[in-house]
């Protein structure tokens, strides 16, 4: 079923995108708190 493939695409989409964007702040968080 061809939207099926689409939701679990865009889930995996979503979970990868959110992943990298949570990734992206913690470094910048790190940066910006002195050790």
């Amino acid at each position: 079923n061809v939207d099926e493939y689409k939701i679990l695409f865009s889930a995996k989409e979503f979970k990868k995108t959110r992943v990298e964007y949570f990734v992206e702040n913690e470094f910048s968080l790190e940066e910006k708190i002195p050790a």
